[in-house]
């Protein structure tokens, strides 16, 4: 009696730490709203990139990402800047 029940606690067990890996993973792929989660590549939980497909030239289709960050609930856009001068002229 007591072998079963040690076998079912761990049968349970086991379950439950299953169950709070997926739904942990489930919660750090989502993405922002409109974002279709097969084009939404998470880096952390606060951090992905964004893909879209649009036409390009000759009809090739292109790959455009957005940098995302969340911020509380919602989530920015992030511009980079390229590499350039850091001074600006003063006006």
């Amino acid at each position: 009696m007591k072998r079963k029940l040690l076998i079912s606690v761990l049968i349970v067990a086991v379950i439950g730490v299953f169950a709070g890996i997926a739904i942990n993973h489930l919660s750090a792929n989502e993405g922002p709203p409109g974002v279709d989660s097969k084009l939404w590549y998470p880096m952390t939980e606060r951090l992905g990139l964004a893909v879209r497909i649009e036409p390009g030239l000759a009809g090739r289709m292109e790959y455009i990402g957005t940098l995302m960050v969340k911020e509380g609930e919602a989530w920015r856009p992030v511009y980079l800047e390229g590499p350039g001068p850091r001074l600006r002229p003063l006006q």
